[in-house]
């Protein structure tokens, strides 16, 4: 093993939480009801690395939808390395099914109730 690949693999972990590997087919929201499909490759409490087919076509801010566990969450991109995107999410997340109408799942609500400004409670 070369003294460069030795000194690579002693980097301290930097993340604060750890994280697990998964894959779950997933979707990123973005502004202008842009949606590019991915694949969420590894997944902590605080972010999550994302496999997807055009690295450059994923915008800096957007919502990302994990619909097999029914939730949105808010995240901004923290690094683009080796095919994966690399992710920190902003917000908890949330039910995706809760949001806007009861039981919306499909892709379309979904992003129409992400984009959409907050509604003030009564």
């Amino acid at each position: 093993m070369t003294a460069e690949r030795q000194s690579a693999l002693a980097l301290p972990e930097r993340r604060s939480f750890g994280r697990r590997r998964v894959c779950k087919q997933a979707a990123i929201i973005g502004e202008n009801r842009l949606r590019l499909e991915c694949t969420v490759v590894d997944q902590s409490e605080a972010g999550a690395g994302l496999r997807v087919s055009d690295m450059a076509a994923v915008p800096e801010l957007f919502n990302l939808w994990i619909e097999c566990e029914d939730w949105v969450v808010l995240c901004r991109v923290a690094h683009r390395t080796n095919g994966v995107v690399g992710v920190q999410y902003l917000r908890a997340p949330r039910r995706a099914s809760r949001i806007g109408t009861p039981g919306a799942r499909r892709a379309e609500q979904v992003v129409k109730a992400v984009l959409a400004p907050p509604r003030n409670k009564r």
